[in-house]
């Protein structure tokens, strides 16, 4: 039986094939672009260009599969704002398609990933999975759509799912996107460093850890199951910033940070994030290994030789 893989050309898609393959599970990836995988595993995986909205992909897929791990869609709070269509497109019907592959193919199990996007602004903190969902931006909206897509597959059709809520992630490879990679580009690059309000709070999780949360969803027996996946440490903005500074060899007082500047997806994002990690502690026996301090320097290490080879 092989394992199936949408987003295989993204950032934890990417990290999560090449983890796979180094296990010498047979592999199918679905990919907007071809990923690009180490040769040592390019014998186990078997990759298929084309459009998750579409379902022409379905046929082509003729092999046995066990398992789904659906990690496709856009991510990116400023994205989301910024063309939220193309939002709705990606995550919801990109979603629906790969439900419909997961019903026709009879699968054991299909690990989503969702986001801490969808709870919004909540009543009390830590996030548990219980909470109710109060999306206030579109990529809260559209992960709570295809959450609410997933059950009704699985009530209608049967369909076993897990979802992972995943919290702030971030790594060497993480996007343009990403405030981690911008964060390093403004301390690497400017002699300057601006920055916004530093008062937001989020749950920032190494890519290593959103792995191995990722593999230990592969033994969750229950049908619907909903793990946060996060440190549970919540850090402000600032505390951030200044972790990156100290790894950067770079003074505090060179920051500036401007409170009454707010960017127009912050004014929809929640202002605060952190993460029960209570029950995928219990189920899952996983937990974060990987301190911000630790994991911004791997990836400040890999940024910066990125931007000498490619500046």
């Amino acid at each position: 039986m092989a394992i199936f893989l949408t987003g295989g050309s993204g950032f934890i898609g990417s990290h999560l094939l090449e983890t796979l393959g180094q296990e010498g599970v047979p592999i199918i990836a679905l990919a907007h672009r071809r990923p690009l995988t180490p040769s040592a595993i390019e014998a186990s995986v078997k990759v298929i260009q084309g459009d998750i909205t579409e379902s022409d992909w379905i046929d082509q897929v003729h092999a046995p599969i066990d398992v789904i791990y659906h990690l496709a869609g856009i991510s990116g709070p400023v994205q989301g704002i910024e063309d939220p269509l193309l939002m709705t497109r990606i995550n919801v019907l990109g979603t629906q398609q790969v439900l419909e592959a997961a019903r026709r193919w009879k699968i054991k199990q299909m690990i989503v990933a969702s986001s801490s996007y969808v709870y919004g602004d909540a009543p009390s903190y830590p996030l548990r999975e219980e909470f109710p969902l109060h999306p206030t931006s579109p990529l809260g909206g559209t992960k709570a759509g295809m959450e609410a897509l997933c059950r009704v597959y699985g009530y209608c059709y049967g369909v076993p799912f897990t979802l992972l809520r995943i919290f702030t992630v971030y790594g060497p490879g993480s996007g343009r996107h990403q405030f981690a990679i911008q964060a390093i580009q403004k301390v690497t690059e400017k002699k300057e460093i601006r920055f916004g309000s530093s008062k937001p709070t989020r749950d920032f999780v190494y890519i290593d850890d959103v792995v191995r949360a990722l593999l230990a969803a592969r033994g969750v027996r229950e049908p619907r199951a909903v793990f946060n996946v996060g440190t549970g440490v919540e850090t402000s903005i600032r505390q951030f910033v200044e972790t990156l500074l100290k790894i950067a060899g770079r003074s505090a007082e060179e920051v500036v940070f401007d409170e009454t500047s707010v960017r127009a997806d912050e004014k929809r994002n929640p202002s605060r994030q952190v993460a029960s990690l209570d029950r995928v502690r219990e189920e899952l026996s996983w937990s974060p290994q990987v301190s911000l301090e630790e994991g911004l320097r791997r990836t400040y290490a890999a940024e910066k030789k990125e931007l000498l080879h490619n500046p």
